[in-house]
């Protein structure tokens, strides 16, 4: 059985991957849509039973900017989750092109 150790090892693993794709998920997002370029994720945070995760995302032109923005981010959200889901369906650091 894992220790709590490792649970937050992988844990740590998991976020790290989901950044990964989420910045390149909202990179591709930026060349459709220019008003979102601004835009970069700080990091993700996955509950301890990884039911939730929350993106932090910084704008360099301030809150005011970013709550602005909010609402087109908000449209993108389904998207997002289905993508995520297509992504990270594969196991973590499995070999690809095989």
């Amino acid at each position: 059985m894992a220790g709590p150790e490792s649970k937050n090892v992988k844990r740590a693993q998991k976020e790290e991957q989901l950044l990964r794709e989420l910045s390149t998920l909202l990179l591709e997002i930026t060349l459709d849509d220019s008003r979102l370029s601004n835009l970069f994720i700080n990091r993700v945070h996955l509950a301890a039973d990884k039911s939730i995760c929350t993106i932090y995302i910084y704008s360099p032109d301030g809150k005011k900017k970013f709550d602005e923005l909010k609402p087109i981010l908000i449209l993108y959200k389904p998207s997002l989750r289905a993508a995520i889901a297509k992504r990270i369906s594969r196991p973590l650091y499995a070999p690809t092109g095989f």
